[in-house]
């Protein structure tokens, strides 16, 4: 982590698209270290959500759906990313995949009150707080679980890609 600046400085230790160059060995770079990909993670749930609020054609619900299946698309591949690129251990992949989920919605949660603070009627000031607090609980730890679940089932059934044992 402390050779970081020197990585991002020399492109050449990065394998990449020769027609794409350096943006594509920054992004290797970045999603080389949890704590950088984690956080973007969460911002690419958040903006899954939020930006699913402000279209309303053809349908609301059509864009509600589209939501969850791009949530569920971003959950498949992070997890495939986490198992089975990187090998992280099943407790590893599910820390990492519902801190990302979860971060989404402390940014939703974010959102919500900001919105709140610019609108005439809304709900009580201590239900946004709460809301803080809950909505990543309710949405990091589902997603803790079946991380942990999945990549536990794929180590116990012997399927290539997670740590060894």
């Amino acid at each position: 982590m402390r050779d970081l600046p020197r990585r991002i400085l020399s492109w050449s230790n990065y394998s990449g698209s020769d027609k794409l160059g350096a943006p594509l060995n920054l992004v290797a770079i970045l999603f080389s270290n949890s704590w950088i990909r984690i956080p973007l993670l969460g911002l690419v749930y958040f903006v899954i959500g939020y930006g699913s609020t402000l279209l309303v054609h053809p349908s609301i619900q059509f864009w509600r759906l589209a939501a969850w299946v791009a949530s569920a698309a971003t959950f498949a591949a992070h997890f495939a990313y986490e198992h089975f690129r990187i090998k992280n251990s099943p407790l590893t992949t599910a820390i990492n995949n519902g801190a990302a989920v979860a971060i989404g919605g402390f940014l939703l949660a974010v959102a919500a009150t900001i919105h709140a603070s610019t609108v005439n009627e809304h709900a009580p000031y201590s239900l946004f707080v709460i809301a803080l607090i809950a909505w990543p609980l309710i949405t990091g730890v589902p997603a803790f679980l079946v991380s942990l679940v999945t990549a536990g089932s794929l180590r116990w059934l012997k399927i290539p890609g997670g740590a060894a044992t």
